[in-house]
């Protein structure tokens, strides 16, 4: 069996219209791949459980259980995003270009929430689509 390993390769997120946007204006985010030793500390499960009692207070019992996954955002911003192509912040009337994954890590710029989740999950993801492979 022949598995593909591309190290390196920029990652167009769908986001805030990006996709819409001519090609020399889009953001883009090259990805740094983990190696299989690091991944396991990308992600984190939390399990929260809610405890209930039955009436007169004396039996307590599992309500609910949840599973959340979490993602280690400053290990995946630091280490695993190299450059950063065609994103910047309005601060205080100046623009400050947000060019590496480290520079968005230490943003307080409002609306990068949805942008770091889904480089997040392509940083996580185990998938290398036929656009990946093809991009350099």
């Amino acid at each position: 069996m022949k598995l593909t390993a591309k190290p390196r390769y920029w990652f167009t997120p769908n986001w805030k219209g990006n996709a819409d946007l001519p090609d020399g204006e889009r953001v883009e985010v090259e990805i740094i791949r983990p190696k299989a030793e690091d991944r396991a500390n990308l992600v984190f499960a939390e399990t929260v459980q809610e405890i209930g009692t039955a009436a007169g207070g004396k039996d307590s019992f599992v309500r609910s259980v949840s599973i959340r996954t979490k993602f280690n955002v400053r290990e995946i911003l630091n280490n695993n995003v190299g450059g950063v192509k065609n994103l910047s912040v309005d601060q205080d009337g100046t623009e400050v270009k947000l060019e590496t994954g480290a520079a968005i890590s230490v943003s307080t710029a409002y609306g990068l929430s949805r942008l770091i989740d889904l480089i997040c999950a392509e940083v996580t993801s185990d998938i290398l689509t036929d656009t990946e492979k093809k991009s350099s």
